[in-house]
């Protein structure tokens, strides 16, 4: 997933025009199956979260196979715990800070 997307999405979730904003675990719930954040819940360490993740690896190659509620649930909590915002977990997914990646675009 391209880190400019991830952002518009996310933005758009956290502040939305016409209806209530996402919560945390809504937002980081939102990519949880992406490549970038199932690195990050592996780079936990945990056995079990790990094994979810590779669980859900598996998920994109299986076309009857989805994602379940509990397994996205069960990420969410884990990497909200060790980075405590979802702003904070999409940073640590594409490896840049906060600030870089939400901040306002650099003017010329």
């Amino acid at each position: 997933m391209h880190i400019d997307y991830a952002k518009e999405c996310f933005l758009a979730r956290e502040t939305p025009k016409h209806s209530q904003p996402f919560t945390h675990q809504q937002l980081v719930e939102l990519f949880i199956a992406e490549a970038e954040f199932l690195k990050l819940v592996d780079a936990i360490g945990d056995e079990k979260l790990s094994s979810i993740a590779s669980t859900i690896r598996a998920t994109a190659k299986n076309k009857y196979a989805k994602v379940t509620p509990k397994q996205k649930y069960a990420l969410a909590v884990a990497l909200l715990e060790r980075y405590k915002t979802a702003r904070a977990v999409y940073a640590a997914a594409f490896y840049v800070t906060e600030d870089v990646m939400f901040g306002e675009p650099d003017r010329c």
